[in-house]
């Protein structure tokens, strides 16, 4: 198996609970893995945007059925292997937060994208006082 992880040019910081984040992206690789395979593949990467910053999980593994036609919520059910238990985390996680998990497949790939708005940035610090 490949695992191919991609990332930005340093931290990009969102509006999330840390832990909660953790576990989250944590479930999506393990789905990513386990519906993979000995074979697969399994690319996670951070894309950045102006206002949100997303992971997204893709596997090369079969395709969930209906792929595109289900959101998330009906896929929590398809397997009964407990894949649904990570999913329904993973999108707990990006509603508490005011993001959002969808998925679909294209070019062979399943892939989720847990997106989340981008936190503030930090106000400047005021220069120091003249003394």
């Amino acid at each position: 198996m490949a695992i191919d992880v991609r990332g930005g040019p340093g931290p990009v910081g969102v509006t999330a609970e840390e832990s909660g984040l953790r576990a989250a992206s944590l479930n999506l690789a393990l789905n990513a893995i386990e519906a993979a395979g000995a074979g697969g593949s399994v690319r996670m990467e951070l894309v950045d945007g102006p206002e949100t910053a997303a992971i997204e999980v893709a596997d090369t593994g079969r395709a969930p059925p209906r792929a595109g036609r289900l959101p998330v919520r009906a896929l929590l059910h398809r397997q009964a292997r407990g894949v649904g238990l990570g999913l329904a985390l993973a999108r707990h996680v990006a509603e508490r937060n005011g993001g959002s998990l969808r998925w679909d497949r294209l070019g062979g790939e399943t892939r989720f994208r847990l997106t989340l708005p981008r936190s503030p940035a930090p106000a400047p610090e005021p220069p120091p006082e003249a003394a």
